[in-house]
């Protein structure tokens, strides 16, 4: 068979841009116009239905291959003349668009299954107008659609709305109005606020639920009786991440359960009688109205005097709502006191 040579004619993409348009993924073709001019090893141009196979690389020659095949069975030939439409995707379905997301691209073509023509054809700049999908930069736009945008957007360069499927921020989102979410509101790190004494707190504006964490106080432990040791208190309920709906602005108020009192142990005397532990008391979570009682939003149990292990029973966070120990020594014949009760608030 005689050479085959190949000149290139034009590279045109059907994509016009102006700053002003917005498209979508549906707008934009994602297609490439190719025109060539075949001839034999004597230049005299060639006749027929050819079939021709197109693959784009990343070198001129050798390289790998980023895009393609794309296999056109009966591409007619007119005086060496022929045209076909690249994209949108090649034989194996990668979107054309997937090989423009950096330079240096050459297209390279086959006919008759016989080796490649050469040289392969540089794509220059307007192909690459279709990377604009998935653009890097952009100094405004009226709509963005796009699997992934890295970078600052500033307020000047969108509309009043941000629409979109996902959104991930890596540090700050400011919103002045609203962000409504259609599904979940996933990640992010939450705000918190602990306290170890009662208090009140004001629900932050845009805040509708907050998740509750809490101990209450931890009982007392008995006196030593003679010579019998006294039982420790038991620990304060603990409750996690109780999730609570509530309207912003609202004022809550915490009472922090108060460890029980640990009670006096006796030895010698005549009329020898110990004093018992007494409870902790709840830890409570309530919402203040006004002008009328202020509703119950969450109780949290504190733990019983005297009625656990001699040693008291530790709280989940040891310091916080622990219960006393029993009095166990002439040495030391009094129960000890419980720990008082914790709230944590996350939003």
């Amino acid at each position: 068979m005689k050479p085959i040579s190949l000149i290139s004619l034009s590279l045109i993409v059907f994509i016009f841009f102006s700053t002003n348009i917005s498209f979508t993924n549906d707008d934009v073709p994602l297609l490439i116009n190719y025109q060539g001019l075949l001839t034999d090893s004597k230049g005299d141009p060639i006749e027929g239905l050819k079939p021709l196979e197109f693959n784009i690389y990343d070198s001129a020659t050798d390289g790998n291959k980023v895009w393609g095949p794309q296999i056109f069975n009966s591409v007619p030939v007119i005086k060496g003349r022929f045209n076909v439409i690249l994209g949108t995707t090649d034989n194996i379905g990668r979107l054309i668009s997937e090989a423009f997301d950096t330079n240096n691209r050459y297209l390279g073509i086959q006919m008759n299954n016989n080796a490649e023509l050469k040289p392969r054809q540089q794509i220059l700049s307007v192909p690459y107008a279709i990377q604009s999908l998935h653009s890097t930069t952009a100094s405004s736009a009226s709509s963005v659609s796009a699997v992934n945008i890295k970078g600052l957007l500033k307020s000047s360069q969108l509309e009043d709305t941000l629409s979109c499927k996902y959104l991930s921020v890596s540090n700050t989102l400011t919103v002045t109005n609203n962000i409504i979410v259609t599904g979940n509101l996933i990640g992010g790190q939450k705000r918190s606020i602990e306290f170890f004494s009662s208090d009140t707190w004001q629900v932050p504006s845009g805040v509708s639920r907050i998740f509750v964490s809490g101990i209450g106080g931890g009982g007392g432990g008995n006196g030593l009786y003679r010579f019998r040791e006294g039982n420790g208190g038991t620990a304060g309920q603990y409750v996690t991440s109780m999730p609570i709906d509530i309207s912003e602005n609202e004022t809550i108020k915490i009472n922090i359960g108060k460890g029980g009192k640990g009670g006096k142990g006796c030895i010698f005397e005549d009329n020898c009688y110990y004093v018992p532990g007494s409870d902790g008391t709840d830890t409570k979570v309530e919402k203040i109205h006004l002008d009328e009682e202020n509703i119950r939003l969450l109780t949290i149990k504190g733990g019983i005097g005297g009625s656990g292990e001699e040693k008291g029973e530790d709280g989940v966070f040891v310091k916080y709502g622990c219960g006393g120990k029993g009095g166990g020594s002439p040495n030391e014949p009094n129960g000890s006191d419980g720990c008082d009760g914790y709230i944590r608030i996350e939003y």
